[in-house]
């Protein structure tokens, strides 16, 4: 009893030490938004953070992945905290971090991994180290003894941590390690100078443990390179743990504390296991070692014995407990006392009784849990029910009171629309008198108009990514893999809905009584316009069709870093432009030009048919604009600009005829998906933006200023086209709505 009060007593002392070191709290990982259009590999158009962060690819050098070169720089002189000080230069390596005044060799685990605790000092500021010889005397440093936890240092320690603070399992153990002979040089850390633990490769190119990189204070530098250690682009290094696990060490059973050496040390014990394992089998070992102290099964009282031992252990033991202990038996005494024992226990005359009784109970315990868990459910779906309820009551006032102030709102309009009309159909008469027009198919705007939401188109199953018309038809290309058609001149209903696509609808444009529709299933189709009905598809692209666009004759198709051009006659590809950077997700085409959008850039060619098709190669390019805007979304060209709306919210304008860049329109909170162009009589006419904000803005291109901002769609606002002084809308809400 008196050894035992000294273990509790000693155990009560460790406690008590351990209790002094207190953890910080875990806080929350704080992980970088990720926007849904990020150029994955089919372009799909997913509503996105607009303020998200880019994501920066980290490219390591070839001794990243080969730390055996580093073997030169491993062992670092060990050096007081008096020493360090007094450093001078000259010397051709240099050392970043001072070791911790605590035994280098002692390890312990955090979650899981190999840990230093040299690698959780203090860092001192960068010193030279003057003597190139005191590299090759510390190679014996790393044959002491060491301290290590469990053997699968494979496992990756889970660590999460925010700036410069970083936070481990509040679970800390320590075992001790002896290697049989010391570790080669390039497996230590040029900054712990310890045994990698949960070896990392950094942005220099070295491999350091990783929690002597997150501890690495702020201004901390590589030893080698003096580059900044970044404690977030890190890598685990699994060909340096594979070679950790090859190592030899002795069984723990084997050891004891080091008489002589440092403090904390360990040596061979001649009484113990001599049994020497790979480091990455010693868990396995170990568990079954002969050697292992075990607790004795029948009391915690007892003290623990070897494996070995537990057996003869067992013969003697004095604490056998009856099998009715739980039901009150108070006898405790040897195996062959007991056997005495149960042969006059009033316990044991009524077991089957018991046992019998214990398993109905048992029955009812675990029916009368299976009752709770279904009253759980079914209060809980009562619950949402009612709340579902709740909700759809609240709903229906809300369309109810929607559906009064739209009544309202729709009988003013109409009366301040019949009042306009007579006034607008004299204006536009008057201009394409000016202008020699004939017939009405050019969109005219006087200055002052405001636009207002007129009605929506409601009938797709998913994201509306294009639009196109065509006289009195409206087409919309959705995600639901269809192109409906609308009438918007008489019953503004949908008059047809086309299926022939396998995949997204992404582009479509409208010419001599064709559309032409891309979709991410990689083809083209051409339909027929006054019969509505398929007439061929053109296949020939190896990725998804982003974008259309028709002049001179010619279909351009873009891609993946490359545009198709289609002979719309022969309705074969005849030429490729190349030289993209990325997607193509911004085309547009006039008589004289082709303009293509992809990463930061914009390409323009010749529109010249002959131009575009007598060169052998790639026909050159006129111009290359750059923006820093991210990928370019949208595109359109009028005749003074090139303007191009882009990833980070930004609209850019460039004279068309000198190529330099005349303004950049700020205003929008999210990617700009489309630009497009409305005339108005006396000036360059206006711009119309959508954008991920679920917003449109109405831009005037004569003093680059924003006139309105058009909000009525409930997602990101993905597609415009215009026809006749109305703006037509395709929303990732479903809908197409009408603006005059």
């Amino acid at each position: 009893m008196d050894r035992l009060q000294q273990q509790q007593q000693l155990q009560h002392q460790q406690q008590l030490q351990q209790s002094h070191h207190v953890q910080p709290p875990m806080p929350h990982y704080q992980q970088q938004d990720m926007p849904f259009r990020i150029d994955p590999g089919v372009p799909f158009r997913e509503p996105r953070d607009p303020h998200s962060n880019s994501v920066e690819t980290m490219s390591l050098p070839p001794q990243a992945l080969y730390p055996s070169q580093q073997s030169a720089a491993v062992s670092l002189p060990r050096t007081s905290s008096a020493d360090w000080s007094t450093l001078s230069s000259g010397g051709s390596f240099s050392a970043a971090f001072p070791p911790s005044p605590r035994s280098p060799s002692s390890l312990h685990r955090r979650g899981g991994s190999m840990r230093s605790r040299s690698s959780q000092a203090s860092y001192a500021s960068r010193a030279s180290v003057t003597s190139g010889n005191s590299l090759a005397n510390d190679t014996a440093a790393v044959s002491r003894s060491h301290r290590r936890s469990r053997s699968d240092a494979s496992v990756i320690s889970i660590m999460s941590y925010t700036g410069s603070e970083v936070v481990a399992p509040e679970e800390l153990s320590e075992e001790p390690v002896l290697f049989v002979s010391p570790p080669p040089k390039n497996l230590i850390c040029m900054i712990c100078e310890q045994v990698f633990s949960d070896p990392v490769i950094a942005k220099c190119g070295h491999t350091f443990c990783r929690m002597c990189v997150m501890n690495t204070p702020p201004g901390g530098v590589c030893p080698m390179h003096q580059q900044s250690l970044s404690k977030n682009n890190v890598i685990s290094n699994l060909t340096v743990v594979e070679q950790i696990n090859e190592l030899d060490v002795y069984c723990k059973y084997g050891l004891k504390q080091a008489t002589e050496g440092e403090p904390g040390g360990y040596e061979r014990d001649p009484d113990g296991c001599t049994h020497v394992v790979r480091l990455g089998d010693r868990r396995h070992h170990e568990s079954t070692c002969p050697y292992a102290p075990v607790a004795c099964p029948n009391s915690a009282l007892c003290e623990k014995v070897l494996q070995r031992d537990l057996e003869d252990h067992l013969r003697t033991c004095e604490r056998y407990s009856c099998s009715h202990k739980a039901r009150g038996c108070e006898f405790e005494g040897t195996q062959e006392n007991l056997q005495e024992h149960l042969k006059s226990c009033k316990f044991e005359s009524v077991k089957e009784l018991l046992q019998e009784s214990d398993a109905r109970l048992s029955l009812l315990a675990q029916d009368a849990e299976s009752k709770d868990q279904e009253i759980g459910f079914l209060r809980s779906m009562l619950a949402k029910l009612s709340e579902r309820l709740e909700r759809m009551e609240t709903l229906f006032e809300m369309r109810v009171d929607g559906l009064d102030e739209n009544f309202t709102r729709l009988s003013e309009d109409l009366r301040e629309t019949m009042r306009s009309v007579n006034d607008t159909q004299t204006e536009v008469s008057a201009i394409q008198s000016k202008l020699g027009l004939v017939d009405g198919d050019i969109d005219l705007l006087s200055a002052s108009h405001m636009f207002k939401c007129k009605g929506t188109f409601v009938g797709h199953q998913g994201p509306v990514w294009a639009l196109a018309v065509a006289g009195d038809l409206l087409f919309s290309g959705s995600s639901d893999e269809t192109i409906k058609v609308w009438d918007t001149s008489t019953s503004f209903k949908c008059k047809r809905t086309l299926q022939a696509h396998r995949g997204i609808v992404h582009a479509l444009c409208t010419h001599n009584h064709k559309l032409y529709s891309g979709s991410s299933d990689c083809t083209v189709k051409m339909w027929d316009i006054d019969t509505l009905e398929l007439e061929e598809t053109l296949e020939g692209h190896d990725n998804p069709v982003c974008t259309l666009a028709i002049a001179n004759g010619l279909l351009f198709s873009g891609s993946l870093k490359n545009i198709k051009i289609w002979d719309l006659h022969s309705r074969q590809p005849i030429a490729k432009l190349t030289e993209l950077n990325h997607w193509v997700r911004a085309l547009v085409a006039t008589e004289h030009l082709v303009a293509a959008g992809s990463y930061q850039t914009i390409s323009i060619w010749t529109a010249d048919p002959t131009a575009l098709l007598e060169t052998s190669g790639a026909p050159p390019k006129l111009q290359q604009l750059r923006t820093s805007g991210g990928s370019v979304y949208s595109l359109c060209v009028s005749e003074d600009f090139v303007i191009a709306g882009t990833y980070e919210n930004l609209i850019h304008v460039w004279d068309i005829r000198t190529f330099e860049e005349v303004a950049t329109l700020e205003g929008h909170g999210g990617t700009v998906y489309s630009l497009v162009l409305m005339s108005h009589g006396g000036g360059k006419g206006r711009l119309f933006s959508a954008s991920y904000d679920k917003t449109i803005k109405v831009w005037s291109l004569d003093t680059f200023s924003c006139l309105q901002t058009l909000l009525r769609h409930q997602n990101s606002v993905d597609a415009l086209v215009v026809q006749r002084g109305r703006l037509f809308s395709g929303a990732a809400d479903s809908t197409v709505k009408v603006w005059q």
